[in-house]
């Protein structure tokens, strides 16, 4: 399906061509200091894959104006069956038309002909409360779980509960890979089909080995000789000190018991503050006893936001039609440069 006319307006799906009037309708409804608005390159990076521009929008039809957007991120190499989360979702101020915004997503399957819509990082007051009363959508908030540097003086975090888990074992390793090819020769994307938002190597060389602005780390976690895990990671340095976080994994969440070792040295080896984890739908007693502590309720302070640094514990939601399923924060836009 091409586009839906609804009164006055056409929502179809982007095309190259819109690229300007996107990034001056970012500017002017969303935030003229977005990284889309300084660095239209980057927009591209995100969003377009060849011709291809990721999104759909609302235009009038009188003045051709952009009055709504829905960006999103696919986890596949194009929208068709695959899944993807939603990035930036906005309606114009001057919009006139009732419910816009909910008509952007109410079409976003047919126009695209995805396999789902998912996000990350919702607000819990407005939007999880639209997604509720959307038919086979749930929301969800992803699990905080952090793993503290035994030292003396914490610069990035707060801690005034200083409990670090004994770790008692950890058979596993951590091998990083150069590149994509590295990485196709130890472990096969293919045995983890089953799962929703299964990511293969092409998502995974644009999205972390490719990405133009940060850099990633994707390791592997290797048991008995062969490669059960692998983790993205990214490192983050602030007020003198680093920590690092793991924005994404892949593969038998089981190998994770035996990783306890395996993030102690990486703690150690690094010098950092703390390693940090938002995920859901993987086993918790897994990470409990890979060595990490779960936020929740907690006095400490595990800061999620650094462009700009803010000293503040962040719950990052999710809507999904999935029951069962992974989400973590490197899903759509939540790990993006600010």
């Amino acid at each position: 399906m091409d586009s839906i006319v609804f009164q006055s307006h056409k929502i179809r799906v982007m095309e190259k061509e819109d690229i300007p009037q996107i990034i001056d309708y970012i500017a002017k409804e969303w935030n003229l200091n977005h990284i889309f608005v300084r660095n239209p390159a980057f927009f591209e990076y995100e969003h377009c894959v060849g011709e291809c521009v990721n999104g759909i929008l609302t235009e009038n039809l009188k003045n051709k104006k952009i009055d709504g957007i829905l960006l999103m991120y696919p986890v596949g190499s194009k929208m068709a069956d695959t899944d993807f989360f939603g990035g930036i979702w906005s309606v114009s101020k001057e919009c006139r038309i009732p419910f816009m915004g909910i008509k952007l997503v109410e079409n976003v399957l047919k126009l695209t002909g995805a396999r789902s819509h998912s996000g990350v990082g919702i607000n819990p007051e407005t939007t999880a409360r639209i997604f509720k009363r959307i038919g086979g959508q749930r929301v969800g908030k992803l699990k905080h779980y952090y793993r503290l540097g035994d030292r003396d003086e914490y610069k990035v975090a707060s801690i005034k509960n200083k409990e670090i888990p004994e770790v008692k074992d950890g058979r596993a390793k951590l091998i990083k890979f150069k590149d994509i090819a590295d990485l196709n020769r130890s472990f096969s994307f293919g045995d983890y089909k089953e799962f929703p938002y299964f990511k293969d190597g092409n998502y995974i060389k644009r999205r972390y080995f490719d990405h133009p602005i940060y850099k990633y780390i994707v390791a592997g976690i290797e048991l008995e000789g062969k490669i059960e895990g692998i983790l993205i990671l990214r490192k983050v340095e602030c007020n003198g000190a680093k920590i690092m976080r793991i924005v994404d994994f892949l593969g038998n969440d089981q190998v994770l018991n035996e990783c306890g070792f395996l993030f102690q040295n990486l703690l150690e080896e690094e010098d950092l503050e703390y390693l940090d984890f938002y995920e859901y739908g993987l086993e918790d007693r897994a990470l409990i006893n890979a060595g990490f502590s779960l936020r929740e309720n907690d006095i400490n302070i595990i800061p999620n936001y650094f462009e700009p640094f803010v000293k503040k514990n962040i719950d990052i939601w999710f809507h999904t039609p999935y029951e069962n399923c992974r989400i973590f924060k490197g899903d759509g836009d939540q790990d993006r440069p600010s």
